[in-house]
């Protein structure tokens, strides 16, 4: 591979950390990992030589279905649907208000 192998070892790393991070985020996005990082091989399988019926088919398929799984898995998850509060804030009432603390009730 010479020169391609410089090229491929960061690329190659970089697709095993997204595949391990998309693991964390819940099963949909650990088979979106996978099925890319899948995809990948099958091109690497290609320009390695090892041509085989369908490969190109494979190919196109996973790296359609690869990232609909992953951002379906991202666009699911609760900081996505705006259902994440950050840490320390006080949720709010229906009106809008912000809903007292049991801490700022005790004040009163």
């Amino acid at each position: 591979m010479g020169l391609l192998a410089r090229a491929v070892a960061p690329c190659s790393a970089a697709l095993v950390t997204m595949a391990a991070t998309a693991c964390v985020t819940g099963p949909g996005a650990a088979r979106g990992g996978v099925l890319f990082l899948g995809s990948d091989l099958l091109v690497g399988l290609g320009v390695a030589g090892a041509e085989f019926t369908g490969r190109q088919v494979l190919v196109t398929a996973t790296y359609v279905v690869a990232p609909f799984l992953l951002v379906d898995a991202c666009a699911r998850t609760p900081a996505a649907q705006g259902t994440a509060r950050p840490a320390g804030r006080s949720p709010r009432t229906s009106d809008g208000s912000l809903r007292k603390s049991a801490s700022s009730q005790c004040e009163s």
